[in-house]
């Protein structure tokens, strides 16, 4: 085991994402009838804020300024 190292810069396994308040609701670029799921903004987790159920894609707000692509159907929409 003498090849253990830390890597120098550390890893950073949590992005700092913008989360939104708690009670704000989106709805999928693709089909706007699915609402996203806002995640908790837990240090545990370690994925992005918004979850597209039907998609089963996750976006943050970063990803929100530009064109989504949604994996279901392959085209790039604003997010509402």
């Amino acid at each position: 085991m003498n090849d253990f190292h830390i890597p120098d810069p550390s890893f950073k396994f949590r992005p700092d994402y913008k989360w939104p308040e708690p009670g704000n609701e989106r709805n999928c670029p693709a089909d706007p009838t699915v609402t996203w799921q806002l995640n908790e903004d837990n240090p545990a987790y370690f994925g992005k804020p918004w979850w597209c159920p039907k998609c089963q894609f996750q976006f943050s707000e970063e990803d929100l300024t530009q064109d989504v692509n949604c994996p279901n159907n392959g085209t790039a929409r604003k997010a509402p």
